[in-house]
């Protein structure tokens, strides 16, 4: 089933406005069971991809916020001690959402969802 949101785009398939996107990356709007089926096989490889890096995404900012604390990781005293190795751990989490956000640009690009390029 397709996921509500709150802001309104328009289906990638039919174009009619809705509020709910793809169940499992939440990166393109989908009005309704019919059209999500219709789209799968053009958004299915990036739709795994994406759920996928979001997912690692999530675990290594789970990793640094038990490490650290929510904010922990931004305080100067944490800063000041230069590139440790809790340095690169906050880098790579950094770096894992951008690639996460390349990945959601492709998929608005590929699947002309206004939802994903913004």
């Amino acid at each position: 089933d397709v996921v509500p949101r709150h802001s309104e785009f328009d289906c990638v398939v039919c174009s009619k406005p809705t509020t709910q996107t793809c169940p499992r990356c939440n990166s393109i709007n989908l009005c309704n069971k019919e059209c999500q089926v219709s789209q799968w096989p053009k958004h299915k490889e990036i739709c795994n991809t994406i759920k996928q890096i979001k997912k690692d995404v999530y675990d290594e900012l789970a990793k640094v916020k038990d490490k650290h604390g929510m904010f922990g990781w931004m305080e100067p005293s944490f800063v000041e001690g230069g590139p440790t190795g809790d340095m690169w751990e906050i880098t790579f989490y950094l770096a894992m959402q951008v690639h996460y956000t390349h990945y959601l640009i492709k998929c608005g690009l590929e699947n002309e969802s206004k939802l994903a390029k913004e």
